[in-house]
């Protein structure tokens, strides 16, 4: 999908969108959104909502994720995202699994980049608990939570399970910030109440704060 600049620009008049750099911000996004992305490469593997999630991941200044399932696939170890690739693709051949994972590990790149996004992971008790793939693979993924826990624009915990859960939090949730936007430049997935956004934001700060690494 391609956007107009003259369309943008109307619908951001029609929204009362009149701060002059939050204008020039959506408008660069969508002239960024016309430039095909490394993620189109992926098109086989990559249905189209996703490539659209992608895009805006790598375009965020700040990422604040709560997952319950598993861990986040910006955290995970190549042995770890194939162990779940096979289990929640369990017709998938080798081709198909070793696309998945690469796309997996080429998302990761955003983190490790000269103007790396802010990332604040909470994962809850029962993801990390979770088994996918032998004890070894496990461990080299608690390793790797740990080790990325100390980069200066990442942090990573984990959530005991009678915290969250015992508030009726299972769902997973995705906060993102874009560079030059504002409050209104956000975005939830898993949850769209204004409650959940402000108690994952909370969460994040409680991380960015020095909750520790995950147990294990």
């Amino acid at each position: 999908m391609s956007f107009k600049a003259r369309d943008v620009e109307d619908l951001l008049t029609l929204y009362g969108v009149g701060d002059a750099q939050e204008r020039e911000a959506l408008l660069s996004l969508a002239r960024e959104a016309n430039v095909a992305g490394w993620w189109h490469s992926y098109s086989d593997v990559l249905p189209g909502w996703f490539q659209t999630y992608v895009g805006l991941e790598g375009a965020t200044s700040l990422l604040r994720v709560y997952e319950v399932q598993f861990v986040h696939g910006l955290l995970q170890t190549e042995n770890y995202a194939q162990a779940v690739v096979r289990r929640g693709m369990p017709d998938a051949g080798p081709a198909e699994i070793e696309r998945r994972v690469a796309l997996r590990m080429e998302r990761q790149k955003l983190l490790v980049t000269e103007r790396s996004a802010q990332f604040h992971c909470v994962l809850d008790e029962a993801a990390l608990r979770r088994p996918y793939g032998e004890r070894a693979v496990m461990r080299e993924q608690l390793k790797h939570l740990i080790e990325v826990s100390e980069r200066p624009n990442c942090a990573a915990a984990g959530d005991a399970l009678q915290s969250w859960r015992a508030r009726g939090r299972e769902r997973r949730l995705h906060h993102a910030r874009l560079p030059g936007v504002g409050p209104a430049g956000r975005g939830v997935s898993g949850a769209a109440d204004e409650r959940a956004l402000r108690g994952q934001a909370r969460r994040g700060g409680a991380v960015r704060a020095g909750d520790g690494p995950p147990p294990g």
